[in-house]
């Protein structure tokens, strides 16, 4: 399956939206409001793209203003450029830097991010360079808890697969079947599966079954709604399409600052934590 991309340059363009508010399920131990976490997360990624030539395009959906003078205070002025939406949520900002990353003629390779993530220095880099080798058409830094057997939330019919697995550069990338919505891909790729990408939101279609139907690691959601909606909506690439590769590393590139995720994989927290400098200061920095 192999199709490779030119990253000689190592050019990324990325589209990174904000939300002023925490989740229902985040991970209050290591910052106390989203200010926080949203300072913290923004440093450990922009020393993830150390090595790499990029361009952030930053979504702010009802921010205060402290966020975009932190971000003209810590971002090089040439390297981003701010959008702000009101009340837009999560589907539609989403949908949003689906938009942007097509659009934009910086680089071929692009990648969503969110603002509740830790990542290890350099993470991104080692990203790019898988994904130039063809292995995959998706890469995501996360090694989301929901694929081990002794996890809380894992169930047979999500993840009970065979999953063959690559190694790179010192790393090992699994095949997966479905990740979060934070991920590196290319423009060509991005433009094959826009429609598909489109249906995040609607009628009970989330990541999982937005990941599934494009990856036919398994071809029912654990929800009967969400299948027939995905056999409604997209039956081209649920029945005739070829299966797009999604990978992901092992241990993961980056931390989910999701309190049930970050209670089974505390090892990787103090991990990440650690990498950026061993405490949380550099967060208020």
């Amino acid at each position: 399956m192999k199709r490779k991309v030119d990253v000689m340059n190592r050019k990324l363009f990325v589209a990174y939206r904000i939300y002023p508010k925490l989740s229902k399920n985040a991970d209050t131990t290591l910052f106390k409001n989203k200010y926080e976490m949203f300072v913290g997360s923004l440093n450990s990624f922009l020393k993830a793209l150390e090595g790499v030539d990029y361009h952030i395009h930053f979504i702010l959906d009802s921010c205060p203003q402290n966020y975009s003078e932190f971000i003209k205070g810590k971002v090089p002025e040439s390297r981003f450029d701010i959008e702000n939406l009101v009340d837009a949520g999560n589907a539609k900002t989403f949908k949003r830097q689906l938009e942007v990353l097509l659009k934009q003629n910086f680089s071929e390779l692009v990648y969503f991010a969110e603002d509740d993530y830790l990542y290890y220095p350099n993470s991104i880099i080692k990203l790019i360079d898988f994904l130039s080798k063809g292995y995959a058409h998706f890469v995501s830094p996360y090694d989301h808890p929901d694929y081990y057997a002794d996890s809380f939330c894992y169930k047979k019919y999500l993840h009970n697969y065979a999953s063959k697995i690559f190694y790179n550069d010192g790393l090992h990338f699994r095949v997966s079947s479905s990740t979060t919505l934070t991920f590196l891909t290319s423009t060509k790729i991005l433009s094959e599966v826009t429609k598909v990408f489109q249906l995040y939101g609607h009628n009970s279609i989330g990541d999982y079954e937005v990941w599934i139907i494009l990856t036919h690691t398994k071809m029912l959601s654990n929800n009967l709604k969400s299948s027939f909606f995905m056999y409604l909506k997209a039956p081209i690439h649920m029945l005739f399409k070829s299966r797009y590769l999604l990978c992901t590393p092992v241990p993961g590139l980056a931390v989910h600052l999701s309190k049930p995720c970050t209670e089974k994989m505390a090892y990787s927290l103090q991990s990440v934590l650690k990498s950026n400098g061993g405490d949380l200061s550099y967060a208020t920095n």
